[in-house]
């Protein structure tokens, strides 16, 4: 080996030992990331099925709204086509007996005022181009509704038969309205929720609800599907979509909706609309004191969209 290369090697040696503040580049790495699990999510209890739907009608009956709650109902509706109906209503709740006044005029809509010079010898004419009817009428509709859940079941009263045995006593059974089934547990707008199949056991007409989505911590109903809304036309046939809502703490229908197809209007068979979607939805709750009783006559008309 040369002298260069000699002296070479032993400067690479000394560099190489003494370098105590030479750090290779991977050093400088942050290090490796350690993924700390997630904790589990608590284990859903389940529950018997009828214990779930007792403690969701008791914290139905368990609500207490003001005498007076005033709020906007807002319609939506699409027509084939793809034309869309929005209009909004000022509505008065009269919580006691449930009643709902609506005024007649929307305070928004979509549609265009009709000219107040306009004359109509048949229905429709003279209707500017364009404008939607309301699927069902002006909505007389509650917030609070609850959909018969704190209906009062009847009790069954069983009387032991005379016979040479000692009786304890009689029995008092509570009748239920519907067959209860729970389908799992599911999780719904960020609820973790019992999925309740519901079966009436009397008139299917009058005990319409087939699902309900129950939250598995409080009870609360967060969702449910029901078989008609309304008591009388067309929207009493309907499957219905129901989501709630809370404010402030009071358990209200943040809206419900219908994805059915059906024909409504028109004259002698011409005319009308086909309806591919229609929804009411709840805003802007304030409680007032004291109301005027004309709120809930005045511009009453005829509707379908009352529920009973």
């Amino acid at each position: 080996m040369s002298p260069q290369a000699v002296l070479m090697a032993a400067v690479l040696a000394v560099t190489s030992a003494g370098s105590s503040h030479a750090v290779s580049p991977a050093a400088h790495a942050p290090p490796p990331a350690t993924r700390t699990p997630a904790p589990a999510p608590a284990p859903v209890p389940m529950l018997d099925p009828y214990s779930i739907y007792d403690r969701a009608v008791e914290y139905v009956r368990s609500q207490d709204y003001p005498r007076y709650i005033a709020f906007i109902t807002t319609a939506r509706a699409q027509v084939r086509g793809g034309r869309w109906l929005v209009e909004q209503f000022q509505s008065t709740l009269f919580t006691p007996n449930d009643i709902v006044g609506t005024a007649s005029r929307p305070v928004s809509s979509t549609n265009r005022e009709p000219s107040p010079y306009g004359f109509s010898l048949f229905p429709g004419w003279g209707r500017p181009h364009g404008n939607i009817d309301e699927p069902f009428g002006v909505p007389y509709i509650s917030p609070a509704y609850n959909f018969g859940l704190t209906h009062a079941a009847p009790l069954h009263e069983i009387v032991p038969t005379p016979s040479s045995e000692k009786s304890l006593g009689r029995v008092l059974t509570v009748g239920r309205d519907y067959d209860v089934t729970l389908s799992g547990v599911d999780t719904f707008h960020g609820h973790s929720v019992y999925s309740l199949e519901l079966r009436p056991l009397g008139s299917p007409h009058v005990f319409r609800l087939r699902e309900l989505l129950v939250d598995t911590r409080t009870f609360v109903i967060w969702g449910l599907t029901t078989d008609g809304v309304f008591e009388n036309g067309l929207a009493a046939n309907q499957t219905w979509y129901v989501v709630f809502q809370l404010v402030d703490g009071r358990w209200y229908i943040s809206y419900e909706r219908c994805y059915d197809h059906f024909h409504s209007g028109g004259a002698l068979g011409m005319g009308g609309f086909h309806y591919e979607y229609v929804s009411y939805s709840f805003t802007d709750f304030t409680y007032p004191k004291e109301t005027d009783d004309s709120v809930f006559t005045q511009g009453l008309v005829d509707s379908q969209a009352v529920q009973m």
